[in-house]
């Protein structure tokens, strides 16, 4: 909620709307093969080129108030996809920018829900989105198809920070529930949260051996390779 740091040679420089950022509210990162690096806050998107920031808008959308989203033009994800379009994960849905025009999937179009939090390309090229309330989905670039895990205790389907592994599993986190795992076409439900750690996952990192560690709202999960 400060703005952008950036940590190189043993100091930090940080990076605020006084230097040309939209929004000093900053909730996502994207380095595009170009070597930019795209911003996405409360605000819409900024990019950092050659040492200079330029903001792009996104249209204005309807805001999330009842989870506390009171931003309709709020950017929770970017994601450069292998062919160079630009994927932002808004309430209004995402909009796809493929260097000239700008278009937009929303739950009319078959996404399981408006309020993205979490974009990813898999290996085969299908783009997944992960929503506040209407759980996972994915889509080959013709249609979706909706990630099956359970309903969290208060009747929503929670889910955030798509990963996929370097066998090509993708791991869903669904708040409140647990953490699932899609391979062939098949969805596992793989651990219940334990030790008091809060069960909401925010972030998936594989590490040398194969393992994954989970980072959480209190703390962290590792899971040793299977």
């Amino acid at each position: 909620s400060n703005g952008l740091s950036r940590f190189s040679e043993n100091s930090f420089e940080t990076y605020s709307i006084n230097d040309g950022l939209k929004s000093n509210d900053l909730y996502s990162l994207e380095i595009s093969q170009d070597g930019s690096l795209w911003i996405g806050s409360e605000a819409g998107v900024s990019i950092l080129k050659e040492g200079h920031f330029k903001g792009y808008s996104l249209p204005v959308v309807e805001p999330d108030s009842v989870n506390f989203v009171r931003s309709g033009t709020i950017v929770h994800d970017i994601l450069e996809d292998s062919k160079g379009n630009m994927w932002f994960g808004t309430n209004g849905g995402a909009f796809n920018f493929n260097g000239s025009s700008l278009s937009q999937i929303n739950e009319e179009a078959g996404l399981s829900g408006n309020a993205v939090k979490s974009i990813l390309e898999d290996v085969q090229g299908n783009i997944w989105f992960s929503t506040h309330d209407g759980g996972t989905c994915m889509w080959n670039g013709t249609e979706f198809s909706n990630i099956e895990t359970e309903l969290d205790p208060y009747g929503s389907h929670a889910t955030s920070s798509l990963f996929q592994d370097s066998q090509g599993t993708v791991w869903v986190p669904a708040d409140h529930i647990s953490m699932f795992r899609y391979e062939n076409g098949k969805v596992d439900k793989m651990f219940q949260p334990q030790g008091g750690i809060s069960d909401a996952r925010r972030t998936t990192y594989e590490y040398s051996e194969g393992g994954l560690w989970f980072g959480g709202w209190r703390g962290v999960y590792r899971l040793d390779p299977i």
